[in-house]
């Protein structure tokens, strides 16, 4: 009977140094990311002067607690950041915190596909000339993330889920589908790439 006993302190003390250590890594990572901000000339006055400021910093804040990885950190920054710079977060806040939302639940992979995407211009609808694009994104996927073709279309895809890309089957070619960014992408490459434009 006192296995169980022993089982559940030592499960309590792991818990309980889990819970710091991710606090540890959560305050490291908050303060990593006021800091880029700071060195961007963005101060924590700016970001709660108003309501909607503080309500994307705080989607901000989420989206960088469940960030994927380094990059992934640099972009919900730079987007941030290019949203105060171009005034887009006072201007458009719904749409500005709706797609930092989006980006926040997307993976490195994905935003990089995106990328491509935008590389390949795939948007609006560009009949047969774009489902050869198209495939082209599925052989790129396909063999920078290391899967097959059918897997790199579940990967593209699921992207459609933020409503940044559209997929639509080509009736006339079987299973092939054809992808395409929607006007939200354009937003969101726009507002990362901002300081390009300037």
């Amino acid at each position: 009977m006192a296995e169980p006993t022993s089982s559940l302190l030592t499960t309590g003390k792991a818990l309980v140094a889990l819970h710091r250590g991710y606090a540890l890594y959560k305050n490291a990572k908050l303060d990593n990311a006021l800091r880029e901000l700071e060195e961007s000339g963005v101060s924590i006055d700016e970001l709660v002067e108003t309501d909607h400021r503080f309500a994307s910093f705080v989607r901000f804040l989420r989206a960088y607690e469940v960030c994927s990885s380094n990059a992934m950190y640099g972009t919900l920054t730079n987007f941030l950041i290019n949203g105060i710079i171009s005034r887009e977060i006072d201007d458009k806040p719904d749409i500005f915190q709706s797609v930092l939302s989006k980006l926040g639940e997307l993976t490195e992979t994905e935003v990089t596909i995106l990328g491509k995407m935008q590389q390949l211009g795939l948007w609006g609808d560009d009949g047969p000339q774009g489902f050869d694009t198209s495939r082209q994104l599925e052989e790129w996927v396909a063999e920078t993330v290391g899967v097959n073709q059918a897997a790199a279309q579940g990967i593209i895809s699921g992207i459609q889920r933020s409503g940044l890309i559209q997929v639509k089957p080509v009736t006339w070619a079987g299973n092939d589908l054809n992808y395409r960014l929607t006007g939200l992408a354009r937003y969101l490459l726009d507002l990362i790439h901002y300081e390009h434009k300037l």
